[in-house]
């Protein structure tokens, strides 16, 4: 039978994010006692694509469609546990003589210490579609003309349980006079911050001219739509539901909290206010609308 060691025993846990990792000790004058935890990511892709050929006198119609949803989550594990140093002054003389890093360690007296967590956790979704049309026109037997036209519909990306927090441009920031722009949260009638490219048409003209049997010449013009890429790996989209407290010792002496007692739980919460990233940064990852 495995008897469950005593609380006093364990390293300090969190209610909000119990874990069965183990938090990073940062002892000074030793090394660093931890285990390197992985950010699992899981990424799901369905592509659907159709295209059809019409052939009629000296025209080729192509008309198709492209269909693509991705799926991105992510589950941070590294330092969900926790991190935590010790120094020597936590076990130092009065005079601040003596003391070791190690045994502040082993007392639980750690001089700070710090949590990272998300209440939510990434998970994006993002939809693309596009569709063309093009006709290659035989006008002479030496002489090709090309015309064609892409609708290319990228979709802002969401969350999956629609727990998406960033900064809204045109929203009344309470907390700054009413100056727009603030912490937004995305709901289910309104899923996105970015605005929906519908403008995005892209013509294409080409010609083809056969000077003789081993000679052709081509010329082409036409515009083309680049893909958004989000370069935060989904944890932008978060703003408003992570957390990281943080706790010091108050004098330099005294250690910040003991690990008897756990992690300290008076810090603040998500509260989905508008204000609650004022003086802080906001990432802004927006799509440009189109003229």
């Amino acid at each position: 039978m495995i008897r469950r060691p005593p609380r006093s025993t364990l390293f300090p846990y969190t209610t909000l994010f119990r874990s069965t990792h183990t938090p990073r000790m940062n002892i000074g004058g030793y090394a660093t006692l931890s285990n390197t935890e992985l950010n699992i990511a899981t990424e799901t892709r369905y592509e659907l694509a159709d295209r059809m050929t019409w052939v009629k006198n000296n025209h080729t119609v192509k008309v198709g469609l492209g269909s693509r949803l991705n799926k991105w989550a992510l589950a941070p594990k590294d330092t969900r546990a926790g991190t935590f140093w010790f120094g020597s002054m936590q076990t130092a003389t009065l005079g601040g003589v003596g003391g070791d890093g190690f045994a502040s360690y082993l007392l639980g007296a750690p001089r700070a210490g710090a949590l990272n967590g998300n209440f939510i956790d990434p998970y994006e979704i993002n939809r693309y579609l596009a569709l063309f049309v093009q006709d290659d026109w035989k006008i002479t037997s030496k002489l090709t003309l090309s015309i064609g036209l892409r609708w290319s519909l990228e979709f802002p990306r969401v969350h999956s349980k629609n727990k998406y927090g960033g900064l809204e441009i045109g929203l009344p920031n309470p907390g700054a006079g009413n100056i727009p722009g603030a912490l937004g949260f995305a709901t289910r009638k309104r899923r996105a911050f970015e605005h929906m490219p519908w403008k995005d048409l892209g013509p294409r003209i080409g010609l083809a001219y056969a000077l003789n049997d081993k000679t052709v010449i081509r010329t082409g013009y036409g515009i083309y739509y680049n893909l958004i890429y989000y370069n935060d790996f989904a944890g932008g989209m978060i703003n408003g539901y992570n957390i990281n407290p943080s706790f010091s010792t108050p004098d330099g002496r005294q250690p910040a909290f003991r690990l008897d007692d756990g992690f300290p739980q008076d810090y603040p919460r998500p509260d989905r206010k508008s204000t609650r990233l004022n003086s802080s940064h906001i990432p802004l990852s927006r799509m440009p609308s189109s003229a």
